[in-house]
């Protein structure tokens, strides 16, 4: 029942990010796409202190996967980011294009020149 009602396939968390800035305009997906990397790129450099002793071995160990998926997404984040604010952009000029009667959509099929 609950495949019957979606709207599309899922493409998951990332497929979401890549949609929500290409909804956007593409000067805030660009802007999200540094903040992005600054973010995440603050959580993948910080330096994890060693542990003083054996019972602080755990503590260490809570913080080194985040930082782990931080380097990941530090770059994989930003790069979504800047494509859906590049089909944003598009999106937007094409548009424009058929607004001002410049675009394909305003001229229709392309028509071949008349043979004389």
């Amino acid at each position: 029942m609950g495949e019957s009602l979606s709207r599309k396939t899922d493409g998951g968390v990332l497929g979401d990010l890549f949609e929500i800035a290409a909804m956007l305009p593409w000067w805030i997906g660009a802007a999200l796409a540094v903040g992005a990397y600054f973010v995440f790129h603050s959580i993948a450099t910080v330096d994890i202190d060693a542990a003083a002793g054996p019972k602080w071995l755990g503590a260490m160990d809570l913080g080194h996967p985040w930082q782990t998926l931080a380097t990941f997404l530090q770059y994989l984040m930003p790069l979504l980011l800047l494509v859906g604010a590049l089909a944003s952009a598009i999106a937007d000029e094409r548009r424009r294009a058929s607004e001002d009667g410049t675009g394909p959509a305003a001229d229709g099929p392309a028509a071949e020149p008349p043979l004389d």
